[in-house]
C-alpha cells in the first residue's frame, strides 16, 4: 500500500477521533496515538539504506527525482521510492545464437568456401556505472534492474555476436574466435555507453558448424594442406638442385674427390663391427671421363656410390 494511502487513513482516523473526542475522553487518545503512528510512518518512509554496490534511483508518481550513486543511508521524500540497481559485475551466457556466414572472403589464397550455418555460444560480463545521467535513462527506459539485463544487455549482446559472425566466412570464423569477441565488445560497449552500462569482457567459447558446412570446410582445409605440401616439396628440389651446382662447382663430385671419400671409408673400415672389405674392393678409378667408376667386388659402381656404405666408422685398421 502506498505511502499517499496509509497517510490519508490515519488523517482521517484522526480528524474522526478530534471530532468525537467533544464527548469522549478516549477518542482524543485514539487521536494522539493515531497522529504519533503518522508521524512514525512518515519517518521510517523518508530513509533508504544502499549497500556501496548499489546505484539507486528515487522516483515519485512515475517521475525521475534524483540518483543516489553513493552507499549508505539516503533521505528521501516519504512519498517517493527507490529502484535499486546493482553496481556489481553481472555475467549474461548466450546460448546456441544461430549465425549465416559470409560468401566472400578466403583461406591464404584459398577461394572460400559459399555461406553456411553454425551456432555460437557466447558470455558477456558487465556492470553499471555511477554515471547519474546513464541510470536515469535505464530507469526510465526499463525501469528495473532485471529489466536492463535482459531487455537491454542480452539483447545488444546477441544482436552484436550475429552482426560480427555474419561477416566472417565459416572456415575463418573458427579460427578467429578472439578477433570476433574483440569486435562484438567493441559493438556492445557502443551501444551500452549512453546508458552507463560498462562491458568488461566478452569470450567466445566455442563455434559449431552445421554438418554440410563442417564438411565443406574440411575439404577446404585439406586442399590448403595439399598446396602446402606441394610447395615444401618444390622448394626442398629446388634446394636440392642448388646444392648439386655448388658441390659441382666446388669439385665435391670430381673423379679425384670420389676416390679420395673412398681411400677415407677404406681408413676407416671397422672390420670388427662390418668384417673384412671384399678382395677386390679398391679405389682405382675405370670408365668414361664423364662416367667414372670404382671398382667393387669385381664389378663398378657408380659414381655416386663408390662402396658398401659402412655400418659405424672408427679409428680401426686397414682391410684384411
Amino acid at each position: 500500500m502506498g505511502f499517499f494511502a496509509v497517510a490519508s487513513i490515519l488523517i482521517v482516523i484522526v480528524v474522526a477521533a478530534l471530532i468525537a473526542g467533544r464527548w469522549a475522553k478516549s477518542a482524543r487518545l485514539v487521536a494522539a496515538a493515531t497522529a504519533l503512528l503518522l508521524l512514525g510512518y512518515t519517518a521510517m518512509n523518508s530513509f533508504v539504506t544502499l549497500d556501496h554496490r548499489e546505484v539507486g534511483i528515487q522516483t515519485a508518481l512515475g517521475r525521475y527525482i534524483s540518483t543516489m550513486n553513493t552507499g549508505g543511508i539516503h533521505y528521501k521524500s516519504p512519498w517517493s521510492s527507490v529502484e535499486k540497481f546493482d553496481q556489481t559485475i553481472q555475467t549474461v551466457d548466450l546460448q546456441g545464437i544461430s549465425v549465416s556466414f559470409s560468401d566472400g572472403g578466403g583461406v591464404e589464397g584459398i577461394e572460400e568456401i559459399g555461406g553456411g550455418k553454425g551456432v555460437i555460444n557466447a558470455t558477456v560480463r558487465w556492470q553499471m556505472s555511477r554515471d547519474e545521467d546513464g541510470a536515469r535513462l535505464l530507469w526510465e527506459r526499463y525501469r528495473t534492474f532485471e529489466s536492463v539485463s535482459a531487455s537491454l544487455v542480452e539483447r545488444t549482446a546477441r544482436d552484436a555476436v550475429i552482426n560480427i559472425a555474419n561477416s566472417y566466412p565459416a572456415a575463418t570464423a573458427i579460427i578467429s574466435q578472439r578477433e570476433i569477441a574483440s569486435q562484438v565488445k567493441t559493438e556492445i560497449e557502443k551501444s551500452l555507453d549512453p546508458y552507463g552500462v560498462v562491458v568488461d569482457s566478452v569470450s567466445i567459447p566455442a563455434i559449431d558448424l552445421d554438418g554440410s558446412t563442417q564438411a565443406a570446410v574440411d575439404r577446404l582445409f585439406t586442399t590448403q594442406q595439399d598446396i602446402k605440401r606441394a610447395q615444401n616439396e618444390q622448394r626442398r628440389a629446388e634446394i636440392d638442385a642448388e646444392t648439386t651446382k655448388l658441390r659441382e662447382a666446388e669439385g665435391a663430385l670430381t673423379p679425384a674427390a670420389n676416390q679420395r671419400y673412398c681411400l677415407e671409408i677404406v681408413n676407416s673400415w671397422d672390420v670388427a663391427a662390418n668384417g673384412p672389405l671384399p678382395a677386390t674392393f679398391n679405389c682405382a678409378m675405370t670408365g668414361t671421363g664423364e662416367q667414372p667408376s670404382i671398382i667393387v667386388d669385381g664389378g663398378q659402381g657408380s659414381e655416386d656410390s663408390p662402396s658398401p656404405a659402412p655400418s659405424a666408422p672408427s679409428s680401426g685398421g686397414d682391410e684384411d
